[in-house]
C-alpha cells in the first residue's frame, strides 16, 4: 500500500525540479538555466513565433553533474497575434502600445529591444520615465504604452513587450508582442 501512494503521490505533483515557463503563440520565450556550483553558464533556449505544437517537456543539463526540466506551455491568446509593424518619423515622438495576457495582468511588464542575438530592457511598468522613453499601463484594457520622444535613427528595430520571471534555477522571458520599428525622415 506505501508504494501505491508514494507513486500516486508522483504522479499528482509530477517530476521534482520541473518549471513551467510561459508562451504565446506567435510570441517568444528565451530560457535560461541557473545552477548554484556552476552558476550562470550561458546555457539558454530561445524560441521564436510559438506555435501550439511547441510546447512540452525541455531538459538542460550537464550528463552527470545537474540538469533542469521546464514544460513549455504555448498557450492561444487574442493579444498575442504576432509581428506588427509601426513607422516613426525623426524628431517626432511615437507611441508603441502592447496589449498583453490576462495571466500577466499583475506582473511588471517590459519593453526590450532586439540587439544581435539578445535582446535588452529599455523601461519596464515599475518605471515611468527612462530617457526619451515613457510608459504607462491600463490594466482594465490590458494595455501598455511606450512613448518615444525626439526618435532617433537608432531607435529603429525590433522591440518585444514581454514578461521577466525567476526561481532559483530557471529564468525565462515571455515575450508577448513583437514591434518592428522603421523610423523614416521628414518629408
Amino acid at each position: 500500500m506505501k508504494i501505491f501512494l508514494i507513486f500516486t503521490f508522483f504522479l499528482i505533483s509530477g517530476p521534482v525540479g520541473c518549471f513551467d515557463v510561459i508562451g504565446y503563440t506567435g510570441g517568444t520565450v528565451s530560457i535560461y538555466f541557473y545552477h548554484q556550483q556552476y552558476g550562470q553558464n550561458g546555457t539558454y533556449f530561445f524560441y521564436r513565433n510559438l506555435s501550439l505544437q511547441d510546447s512540452g517537456s525541455y531538459q538542460c543539463g550537464e550528463t552527470g553533474g545537474w540538469s533542469h526540466d521546464v514544460e513549455l506551455k504555448v498557450k492561444r491568446d487574442p493579444c498575442c497575434s504576432g509581428p506588427s509593424a509601426v513607422t516613426g518619423f525623426l524628431g517626432e515622438s511615437l507611441t508603441i502600445n502592447c496589449s498583453y495576457p490576462e495571466e500577466f495582468k499583475t506582473d511588471t511588464k517590459y519593453l526590450y529591444k532586439q540587439d544581435g542575438d539578445y535582446i535588452t530592457k529599455v523601461i519596464t511598468t515599475t518605471e515611468s520615465q527612462r530617457n526619451r522613453f515613457s510608459i504607462s499601463e491600463d490594466r482594465s484594457f490590458k494595455v501598455i504604452s511606450v512613448r518615444i520622444s525626439d526618435v532617433r535613427e537608432d531607435d529603429g528595430g525590433v522591440y518585444y513587450c514581454g514578461m521577466w520571471n525567476e526561481s532559483d534555477s530557471v529564468h525565462y522571458y515571455s515575450l508577448f508582442s513583437e514591434i518592428q520599428l522603421q523610423v523614416n525622415g521628414l518629408f
